[in-house]
Parts: structure tokens; C-alpha cells; sequence
């Protein structure tokens, strides 16, 4: 989504927005929202004149940035409508499971302007397809996006997702088929420099089955095949 996109967007979703009279905020609300990924300005603007989004700003950003775009979660929903349904409301109303877990997890989550609205459409593939992620996650007192690389793929960094929002297939997978799909990345990502093209991105993919014949042409042989049973040793290392 383009800036001038999310701008339109917001002041669509909440008219009073072009009403005078804007509330002064706190500076630590501004220095929240200068966390959020850019453009800052229609943040500003719907803090100053929304009182809902303000005090849910105040009490849960994430979750606050998250019904800011929603668009980008697939919510097609008017903002102030969905902010009337509380906190677990919201997060259902933007595919997250809708419970206080999700809430408490959100709390917790630490944003990078950069890369947030991704970073968050991954924890919400892991949330959704992956019950036993609560457990892990819930065990750290911040949730960074190297946990999110870990339990997704097995790996520390990973710069190959692509659209987030089509890897449904990829989050339905088994964790063991998930962390085989992430080494052949890696083995792929030493030999790019030999390869003949770039790796695709994960979202170019539509099954493990293409993926995985795809990256095979870059991976090292010896990548033994995946085994269900991985996934009680990969738990324990996190």
C-alpha cells in the first residue's frame, strides 16, 4: 500500500477526520506513533480526532496500528465499527484468533518501522495455523522478529517472504516441512552468487511441493528430508 493509499484509506474509513477542533497529544503519544512505519502524519491526525483509536493508542499500539491498516489485513470493515467490539474483536476482525492471548501477545510484540505490518502478517500465519506458537511465544517476555523467523522456518533472518498475505498454504504446513522449506532458502542463499537466477520469494510459490522442487536446484544434496517428529526438539530448542 502506497502512502498516498493509506492516507486516502484512513480518512475514508474515519470521516470526522476533516473536522476542526483536533485534541493535542501527549508527547508520548507522538513518540508511539513515530515508531509506526511511515507516513506519520495520518496517525497524527486520527489520534487528535478519534477518541477510541486514542485510547486504544494509549493502552495497546500494536493493536492500534493494526486497526489503522487494516486494509492491509484484509479487514474491510469501517474502523470505529470494529473498535466498538473491544480488543478481541479486533484482533478477529483482522484474521488474528480473536481471544485475549492474541491481546496479550500483541502487547509484547516489538515493532520495526521498517518491516511492521509484514513482521505481523507472519505472526498471525504462525497464530492461526500453529496452536502450540501460543505456548512459545508466551514464554518470552518480548516477541522479536527472530522468534517469528525461528518457529516459521527454522531460521534467524529469512528476506525472501514476498506477499504475506499468500502464504496461507505455507503457514498450513506441518513445522517440520516448514523449517525443510527454510534450509533449502539457506543452502540457496550461498549458492545465489553461483546461481543462474535470484531465489524466488516464498509467496511466488502456491504448494510445498513447487517450492520445494524449485529450491532443490540450489540446495546441497545432503539436506535430509523432513521428519514430523522434528517438531518436539525444535519446541524445546525455543
Amino acid at each position: 500500500m502506497s502512502d498516498d493509499q493509506f492516507s486516502s484509506g484512513i480518512t475514508s474509513q474515519f470521516p470526522e477526520l476533516t473536522l476542526t477542533g483536533k485534541r493535542r497529544l501527549s508527547a508520548e503519544l507522538v513518540r508511539v506513533i513515530r515508531g509506526f512505519p511511515k507516513p506519520h502524519d495520518p496517525y497524527l491526525l486520527l489520534a487528535r480526532s478519534d477518541t477510541t483509536w486514542r485510547r486504544l493508542l494509549e493502552s495497546d499500539p500494536v493493536l492500534a496500528l493494526i486497526v489503522a491498516r487494516g486494509k492491509e489485513f484484509g479487514s474491510i470493515n469501517p474502523c470505529p465499527f470494529v473498535m466498538m467490539g473491544g480488543p478481541e474483536r479486533m484482533c478477529a476482525f483482522a484474521g488474528f484468533p480473536g481471544n485475549e492471548r492474541t491481546v496479550r501477545l500483541l502487547q509484547v510484540f516489538d515493532l520495526h518501522a521498517d518491516h511492521a505490518i509484514p513482521d505481523l502478517l507472519v505472526l498471525r500465519g504462525l497464530l492461526v495455523s500453529e496452536p502450540w506458537a501460543f505456548d512459545v511465544l508466551e514464554a518470552k517476555p518480548r516477541i522479536a522478529v527472530a522468534d517469528l523467523n525461528h518457529l516459521a522456518l527454522g531460521l534467524e533472518t529469512f528476506e525472501h517472504w514476498g506477499d504475506r498475505n499468500a502464504l496461507e498454504w505455507f503457514f498450513c504446513l506441518p513445522t517440520a516441512i516448514r523449517h525443510f522449506i527454510g534450509r533449502l532458502y539457506a543452502d540457496a542463499g550461498e549458492q545465489n552468487s553461483e546461481a543462474a537466477c535470484p531465489v524466488k520469494p516464498l509467496s511466488d510459490f502456491r504448494s510445498k511441493e513447487e517450492a520445494i522442487a524449485w529450491l532443490r536446484n540450489y540446495s546441497k544434496p545432503s539436506v535430509p528430508p523432513p521428519r514430523r517428529s522434528h517438531r518436539r526438539a525444535i519446541v524445546e530448542e525455543l
